[in-house]
């Protein structure tokens, strides 16, 4: 995929990703690792990437400025005898050292924080701290051995009592006999300590001449006396030279030993440098981990990274059972743009990086990605553009299958109109037959056509504002668009001379086609516009049902309790007519006791148990009636009619026990069975904000009762703190263990505050940033102590 990805400008964000590299391993990890095959695959490392951005957004990885470049230096130890420089041998240090810090950042993350990443992915040797205290003792910030070390230290001391000796044998020396010296100042040469004798007197001091000055007057002696000084000096210099040496190999030989070590190290570093630039980028460009889909393609405000602030965010959808899209419109309104965000975003994310677009947003694992942008024309080969182009697609066409990208921008332009257009749209063919995922951008009117007459290819064009005569850079799907050229070419400045002529050409021209497109992207806007009509009256008639369900049910409800109050009260009434009848059967017995009334006082003793049978009988199917029609989710701090009394209470959570949950009513707490259960009331619909395009959810306010979701955007810290304290309190009271808090982005200021404040509270479990589908950086989910 090397030229498509030179024509993506991949190459461009794997330059800028090696930047944020910490090591050599890690920047060259950015060019050597290519992209995933397997999904499951993919989705750990998205899943790895994300958490290391949620944990570089709040906490830098310290003591890992020092990252030196040590493959020479390794590649040198593996000949036999060789020895390090000193400046070699503190880099290896330092980079043990480095990696050390990064080990103790990417695997102890903080309170509230997932693991970045799994522990058998986290391994460092055991023995790399003290390898890199080892070694770096010897050496001082600057790379050198330490003057203070401790094998040269006695040999420094030594050497500077020769180095007074020999100064206070030449100053007797000046002393003795000052007449003849040129002056009474020792200088050196050559390393050794000489006296500026005056030539006249040269057959006065007998010893070695050293020079002699530039006029001849002065000649540099080393008189005998001096000559066994200096030589004690020189003998005490080797022998610390000698010893320097000797450090040098020792540490050559502990950092040889250890290059197993090392070695492995540095695949450790080169993994996870790579994860911490990939860490870095998704944040310096606001970028989300994509679900990884088998077919479906759905971007939501993607950016292209390399745009920056001048990206416009572009949606876009492709549904799971088209195969192409065809993408038409003005000139200059983003349709290149478009189709390289697309496939730029779909290599960023084969490549297991995060992606600057919203969430969710949705991309597959494509086997390859292949695209044609820009001109080809070769003056090497002698090949004009059009055949530049038709060369590079000859080689696409071979590689591609059923699970590829392909991108044609302006396909089959440069030549004739008529050829041009059916060589498109034989091209798109063969594309569709092959399976693959194709995108083209074109202003060939039979391809804009094509996408009405077969069900895989769809229609997509750029939005125009005929009012300002500028593109929008909006993407609506399903209907071609308009060229719009000779109003792009009266916005770039052609003379009015020449765009009133051609005004005039396609006038007496009548463009039918044109005039069609024109309907029919006036008829979309209609049926868009009524489809949101009917979608906002689908809402509106499914909460009225829902409305009138719950009505309903409560209803019966109390049907069944005032049914059940019957029932005891006509138990109570049995009850009491049965003592009667005993009372009565007993006076009989005492008095004169014939068969009949016997007999009629066991018949009206039966007569009322049956009449207590089908009471309690007809009570109970209406109950199992109450039961078998509910068709609702119980979920925890839902209000509820609890038991068979029906007392209101709340949920508190899901019971041990199969089917039921934990219900508190009043002061009491008891586990009731689902079936003995009726919502009070249900949480309201979700709400969309046209204004922002976010969706707010919110809950009925209960007195003093905590909120499932804290919303703080847009307050002070201070403000949001307070809020934060009365949410924990409530929730403390109510027994509810998890919530979220909204906070956004911004300039991460709440963010910071509100995660600092639950790092200090005694009665935070745990807290982590929502999972990119659920708010990401914006949101953070807290569990409270059990």
């Amino acid at each position: 995929m090397k030229a498509s990805s030179e024509s993506l400008e991949f190459h461009v964000v794997r330059k800028e990703l090696s930047a944020y590299a910490l090591s050599a391993e890690g920047a060259a990890a950015v060019y050597e690792e290519g992209p995933f095959t397997h999904r499951e695959d993919l989705e750990r490392e998205l899943l790895v990437t994300s958490r290391c951005a949620n944990l570089l957004a709040v906490q830098e990885p310290s003591g890992t400025s020092g990252f030196p470049d040590i493959g020479d230096s390794m590649k040198q130890l593996e000949k036999s005898g060789s020895v390090l420089e000193s400046q070699q041998l503190a880099d290896i240090g330092r980079y043990l050292r480095s990696a050390y810090a990064l080990a103790v950042w990417i695997s102890e993350a903080p309170q509230g924080f997932a693991h970045p990443m799994p522990e058998s992915d986290c391994e460092l040797p055991a023995a790399v701290p003290s390898l890199a205290q080892e070694i770096l003792k010897h050496f001082d910030s600057s790379g050198n051995i330490r003057e203070d070390h401790p094998r040269l230290l006695p040999l420094y001391r030594v050497l500077d009592q020769c180095r007074r000796e020999r100064g206070e044998v030449a100053s007797r020396l000046l002393k003795s006999s000052g007449d003849i010296w040129q002056e009474l100042s020792p200088t050196i040469r050559e390393g050794r300590v000489v006296l500026p004798l005056k030539s006249v007197h040269k057959t006065k001091v007998p010893g070695l001449v050293h020079g002699m000055s530039a006029t001849g007057n002065t000649l540099f002696v080393e008189p005998q006396k001096l000559a066994d000084s200096n030589n004690q000096v020189v003998i005490q210099e080797q022998k610390i030279q000698a010893e320097y040496l000797q450090i040098l190999k020792d540490v050559t030989s502990l950092v040889r030993s250890h290059a197993p070590v090392i070695e492995q190290t540095r695949l450790a570093v080169r993994r996870w440098d790579f994860l911490y630039a990939k860490a870095r980028f998704a944040l310096i460009h606001r970028c989300e981990a994509p679900e990884i889909t088998s077919r479906r393609v759905y971007l939501q405000e993607a950016r292209h990274p390399l745009l920056g602030a001048e990206a416009v965010p572009i949606t876009m959808e492709i549904p799971e059972d088209k195969l192409a899209v065809i993408m038409t419109g003005p000139n200059a309104g983003g349709k290149t743009v478009s189709v390289k965000t697309l496939g730029l975003l779909a290599l960023m994310t084969a490549h297991g990086m995060l992606i600057p677009a919203g969430s969710p947003s949705r991309i597959p694992l494509f086997s390859s990605i292949e695209a044609d942008i820009g001109d080809d024309q070769s003056i090497a080969e002698s090949l004009s553009t059009f055949s530049g182009h038709m060369k590079k697609i000859s080689r696409i066409l071979e590689q591609i299958d059923s699970r590829s990208l392909v991108i044609f921008d302006e396909l089959a332009s440069g030549t004739d109109t008529h050829e041009g257009a059916a060589l498109a749209k034989s091209i798109v063919e063969h594309c569709l037959e092959a399976g693959c995922l194709t995108l083209v951008t074109s202003h060939h009117m039979s391809l804009k056509q094509f996408g009405y007459t077969d069900s895989r290819v769809l229609n997509a064009a750029m939005e125009f504002d005929d009012q300002k005569k500028v593109p929008t850079y909006r993407i609506l799907i399903g209907s071609p668009g308009n060229s719009y050229a000779i109003e792009t070419a009266e916005r770039m400045g052609l003379p009015p001379k020449i765009i009133d002529s051609a005004r005039e050409y396609l006038q007496e021209s009548s463009d039918r086609t044109s005039s069609m497109i024109r309907r029919l992207e006036e008829q979309e806007l209609e049926l868009y516009q009524q489809q949101q009509k009917l979608e906002a009256s689908r809402s509106e008639l499914t909460e009225q049902q829902r409305s009138q369900d719950l009505r309903a049910l409560q209803l019966r409800q109390q049907e069944v309790a005032l049914r059940q109050k019957d029932a005891s009260f006509i138990k109570s009434f049995i009850d009491s007519s049965r003592r009667e009848l005993e009372n009565l059967v007993r006076s009989l017995r005492e008095g004169e006791l014939t068969r009949e009334k016997l007999r009629q006082v066991k018949d009206f003793q039966r007569e009322l148990e049956e009449k207590e049978q089908s009471f309690s009988e007809h009570l109970r199917q209406e109950e199992q009636k109450l039961s078998s029609g509910r068709g609702y989710q119980f979920a925890s701090g839902m209000q509820v009619y609890a038991g068979k009394t029906k007392r209101e209470g709340r949920i508190l959570r899901k019971s041990r026990k199969p089917g039921c949950w934990l219900v508190e009513m009043g002061n009491l707490r008891m586990d009731i069975s689902e079936n003995d259960l009726i919502p009070i009331e249900q949480p309201k619909k979700p709400r969309y904000d046209a204004s922002n395009g976010r969706v707010e959810v919110s809950y009925e306010k209960l007195g003093g009762r905590p909120r499932f979701e804290l919303d703080v955007r847009g307050k002070v810290l201070e403000a949001a703190l307070g809020e934060l304290e009365q949410q924990i309190d409530r929730a403390l009271v109510h027994g509810v263990g998890r919530f979220s808090i909204i906070h956004g982005k911004g300039e991460g200021i709440l963010q910071r505050g509100i995660q600092d404040y639950l790092s200090k509270h005694p009665s935070v479990a745990v807290f982590s940033f929502a999972s990119p589908e659920e708010g990401g950086y914006g949101k953070t989910i807290v569990e409270l102590q059990s």
